[in-house]
């Protein structure tokens, strides 16, 4: 049976190489036919496939090839057959693992977030803008959360089921029991709207005095930007330093970051952005600012009055805002550990 894996070898007889005898005529060297044939029989005979040729899997294919449908691979590479058959073997192992290789993950995949402390004056009022929009979005889940609640909810309810049960004494009672219940609704929402409207005020609030509160430059803003190189969150940090006793016969006292700790004074993530480990990194960033310069042990925690901390509703409608203050704690909790857990791990 012809094996079509194996090129023909063409045979070339030498011996019908003559030597012209005009070869005085063209000034030519005697024997160059020779050596030309020669050259030509190995030019075309050692033509090998691609697939015969060992090379690692990172070199590119320049020349197309495509092999029968009904010949199967060779599974011995050239420098096996050179090598005899005891490294025949080996080159079935190493076909193996290289297919065994798992697919190398695409760049697309992979998320690109980078850190920066924003210092001059456009990236801080970028970083200003974020954090007023996030304050007036504050807004929404205030008004769904008064909607939503019992003690309005009720009573709403209760009017509408009024303007149901008395639909029969007014004429044309479905055109104007439709009209009431659409317009009670709609003025219902709006109303708890408007009573929401404070927070816009808020994010006004959140200005170039709101960050130097306490003189320029006292305040650390880290800002993180994705792949479109928009700001994706922002963490504003303030060191408190620590009244460290100076020596001689006066006592007096100094200010020293060491032993002082970090104040977290707002934290917030633009809503695209939210739930890809945005706001993880950005305390993580500000964990390790503080204990940098304030030291391994520094404590890190919320200002009491932080950018969010603000609520115009009572109590018991704040329930949603309680659950995202406490979240945000566990979330800095866990950055701690996480970051004194690398520390230690390093040492």
């Amino acid at each position: 049976m012809e094996d079509r894996g194996t090129p023909r070898v063409r045979e070339l007889d030498l011996r019908e190489c003559k030597v012209s005898s005009t070869f005085d005529d063209i000034n030519v060297v005697r024997g160059i036919k020779c050596s030309a044939a020669f050259f030509s029989f190995l030019r075309a005979n050692l033509a090998l496939s691609n697939s015969m040729i060992a090379s690692p899997t990172s070199t590119p294919q320049l020349d197309p090839f495509s092999a029968p449908a009904d010949s199967n691979p060779p599974e011995v590479t050239a420098p096996a057959l050179a090598a005899g058959p005891s490294s025949a073997t080996p080159s079935k192992h190493t076909s193996s693992s290289s297919n065994a290789t798992p697919d190398l993950v695409p760049l697309e995949d992979i998320p690109e977030l980078s850190l920066d402390t924003l210092r001059t004056e456009e990236e801080q009022k970028e970083g200003l803008k974020l954090l007023a929009d996030t304050v007036a979005g504050m807004r929404t889940p205030a008004t769904v959360t008064v909607m939503s609640h019992p003690s309005c909810l009720v009573p709403f309810s209760t009017f509408l089921s009024i303007i149901y049960y008395t639909r029969y004494t007014i004429p044309g009672h479905f055109k104007v029991t439709a009209c009431y219940t659409y317009g009670s609704v709609i003025l219902y929402i709006f109303f708890i709207w408007c009573l929401a409207r404070p927070y816009k005020t808020f994010a006004k609030d959140i200005n170039r005095a709101w960050l130097d509160e306490e003189g320029p430059n006292r305040d650390i803003m880290v800002g993180a930007r994705g792949k479109d190189n928009k700001l994706a969150g922002v963490v504003v940090l303030r060191l408190s330093p620590k009244l460290v006793p100076t020596g001689g016969r006066r006592r007096t006292r100094s200010l020293s970051f060491k032993g002082g700790r970090g104040l977290i004074r707002a934290w917030a993530v633009r809503r695209k952005c939210r739930g890809r480990g945005v706001g993880k990194e950005l305390l993580q960033e500000a964990v390790r600012v503080t204990r940098d310069r304030c030291g391994r042990d520094a404590d890190v925690g919320f200002v009491q009055d932080h950018a969010h901390s603000r609520l115009i509703f009572h109590n018991m409608f704040n329930g949603f805002f309680h659950k995202v203050e406490i979240g945000a704690d566990k979330a800095l909790r866990t950055a701690v550990s996480e970051w004194s857990g690398v520390r230690k791990k390093k040492k």
